[in-house]
């Protein structure tokens, strides 16, 4: 495929042969040179090397030009690489419906590499999204992605949970929580798994022998909402009330009133949420959130 440069060397041959033949016939009908026509001669000589100046040193923004290779398909490439490099750095921009949309394969593979290649924990539901994508290198790719993603939290699981077990500190048994709970709220996961590792984490915070109770109650808020989602009713409200009777935090009042919400359990969420009234506390903007759902829900079912 002939390039642009190419494409100026032939142009720049041409233009000399050209010049050259004018030049000779000059010679012959007229027989001499004037000194104006010798400088005319030297202007048409040096014309075209303006021309490769201009390049080597462009007076204007390379950034809002277009090079000479504008038009290849590898400029295009790059360029399509460095957009789609902007786009991961701000995933508002495009929705992964309109990158699957995109009609060429290679710029929809490119996409979709670039797209996923920065962190991929942050991208599992549009991997799940490319999983079924009709190009099977688009679906590889989300399905590497994903399997790489997993590999690391399982690892990250493992080392953990091998440090607290070589030192039960406080701290180790923190980071071993945290990986956990990074697993199954990483929506890799399936109902199944979410639910394995969601008793996993329950039990451990049961067998945990803190060295500060505090400690403990720090994950009560977690620990809260899986015990909820696995359906221990009791369990939840009794540490619930624990929660709340040693603590009176807002952290505590909105478990509370998610439990007893989640529960039906309709008078405890009224005492809840009068007690949490009452309460002398600064709600943060996302509790404040949550109580005005609550207060909106309470509203609908005295109607």
């Amino acid at each position: 495929m002939r390039t642009a440069e190419q494409i100026l060397i032939c142009a720049l041959i041409v233009y000399y042969v050209l010049l050259l033949v004018i030049v000779i016939l000059s010679f012959i009908l007229k027989r001499g040179v004037t000194k104006g026509a010798a400088y005319e001669w030297l202007i048409l000589f040096l014309l075209p090397f303006s021309g490769l100046l201009f390049l080597k040193f462009p007076i204007f923004d390379t950034h809002k030009t277009v090079g000479l290779d504008s038009f290849s398909g590898e400029a295009k490439a790059k360029r399509q690489k460095l957009y789609i490099a902007d786009i991961a750095k701000d995933r508002e921009i495009i929705s992964i419906q309109d990158v699957l949309a995109i009609n060429s394969v290679y710029e929809k593979r490119s996409v979709v590499m670039d797209l996923f290649s920065y962190d991929s924990a942050q991208y599992v539901k549009e991997l799940q999204i490319a999983l079924g994508d009709p190009d099977t290198e688009v679906s590889h790719y989300a399905s590497a992605a994903i399997v790489g993603m997993k590999d690391r939290l399982e690892g990250k699981l493992s080392a953990t949970q091998n440090d607290f077990l070589n030192n039960p500190s406080d701290e180790n048994a923190a980071r071993y929580l945290v990986s956990i709970k990074a697993y199954i709220e990483s929506g890799a996961l399936n109902e199944n798994r979410i639910r394995k590792y969601e008793e996993l984490f329950c039990a451990f915070i049961d067998e945990w022998e803190e060295e500060d109770p505090l400690h403990k109650q720090e994950w009560f808020p977690t620990l809260l909402a899986y015990l909820t989602h696995l359906g221990y009713k009791e369990k939840t409200m009794a540490l619930v009330e624990r929660f709340v009777q040693e603590t009176s935090s807002q952290d505590a009042y909105v478990a509370a009133l998610k439990a007893s919400y989640a529960f039906g359990r309709t008078e405890d969420f009224r005492r809840y949420l009068a007690e949490l009234r009452k309460a002398d506390l600064v709600l943060t903007d996302y509790h404040y959130d949550i109580l005005q759902f609550f207060l909106q829900n309470e509203v609908r079912h005295e109607r």
